[in-house]
């Protein structure tokens, strides 16, 4: 705040307030709770739905100030009184999750300036607390992997398959961090195939991408693996372990590597060494609170990879029309650039 040389900072992504705050209301796309940092106080805002829950449990931030929020007494209206009373003549604002409607409602009260990504840049950085949980959610997204290939076999529909994982989860007291992605054959080609609407049965010789999350004490991991139904052409198992190879030495490739777009660089160079295609989508995801979030391994990155650092590599190879491959692990970095894979399920060769 003080380098941006701003009086106070509004916190309206609920991702953030539950990092700062603790709070985690019910429907965040409803707006329930924000807060507004200054030099002097930190304050919390909510609606009456919420107000015993704010009560009964405990809030990182001790020194909250809460205040409610009614339909006379706008979160507009609050914190224009505060500027007044606080004397705020510049109130940053999350310019990645403030509406355009709800800006207009505010600047005629405040005078808001954007910022970008401030508390999300903190995030980027894990505490041992958040990262024993992602540890955990990896470790149940392992055993859920685990059972899961049993029940894989053709006749199934993959929404069947995808189904199973969000039980076998729910059964580990877990949630799923996103509807898995299950997918075979020609559907394998789309990176973010659509399992929810699939009728696409598992066939005798087919090839199979799962590709999940674990939300674990709302701490996410992922990781996609690859199945092969039946006996495979032998140009298809030369792909995929190609594509293993480079995923590993990718891997490897972070003890040297800091920048995160030289990381980009150096997966998809290996694919073009291969003689195998460029995939649509990054070499990698932070992950955390949310399944995608920085920092981001990309070609138009400027993340640098450093020690308590979560986040995934992910590369995949894909032939329209015919089928996918994408092998992808939740990685920690460690003090000097060393990495531990945490989601530990084996890559080679599954065949069913």
């Amino acid at each position: 705040m003080s380098k941006l040389d701003l009086d106070g900072l509004l916190i309206s992504d609920p991702y953030n307030i539950y990092y700062l705050s603790g709070f985690q209301g019910l429907a965040p796309e409803e707006r329930e709770s924000w807060i507004l940092i200054t030099k002097d106080e930190n304050y919390f805002f909510t609606d009456g739905r919420y107000v015993n829950q704010v009560k009964s449990e405990k809030l990182k931030v001790k020194s909250l100030q809460t205040k409610l929020v009614t339909p006379e007494k706008t979160i507009q209206m609050h914190v224009q009184m505060i500027a007044k009373k606080e004397k705020l003549e510049k109130i940053g604002f999350e310019s990645g999750n403030l509406t355009y409607s709800e800006y207009e409602r505010f600047k005629e009260l405040v005078n808001l300036v954007p910022t970008d990504r401030l508390i999300v840049n903190i995030r980027k950085y894990k505490n041992q607390d958040e990262i024993d949980k992602i540890k955990q959610a990896c470790q149940i997204g392992d055993d859920v992997l685990k059972d899961a290939a049993l029940i894989i076999k053709p006749g199934l529909t993959e929404k069947n398959i995808a189904q199973k994982i969000i039980q076998l989860i729910e059964f580990h007291n877990a949630e799923a961090a996103f509807y898995p992605i299950v997918t075979s054959d020609s559907g394998s080609a789309s990176p973010h195939y659509n399992t929810k609407q699939s009728s696409r049965k598992i066939q005798k010789n087919s090839v199979v991408l799962i590709d999940f999350g674990v939300k674990y004490q709302n701490y996410c991991s992922d990781i996609t693996r690859i199945f092969f139904i039946g006996k495979q052409k032998d140009e298809i198992i030369t792909v995929y372990q190609q594509l293993l190879e480079i995923q590993k030495s990718t891997i490897n490739r972070l003890i040297v590597l800091s920048e995160a777009k030289m990381i980009d660089k150096f997966c998809r160079e290996s694919l073009e060494k291969n003689g195998l295609p460029n995939f649509p989508h990054s070499t990698g995801h932070g992950i955390g609170l949310q399944v995608h979030e920085y920092p981001k391994i990309s070609s138009s990155s400027c993340d640098t990879l450093s020690k308590n650092q979560v986040f995934t590599i992910e590369p995949g190879i894909y032939f329209p029309e015919k089928y996918g491959l994408r092998i992808e692990d939740t990685i920690l970095m460690k003090e000097n650039q060393l990495q531990e894979v945490l989601t530990k399920f084996p890559k080679e060769i599954h065949l069913i």
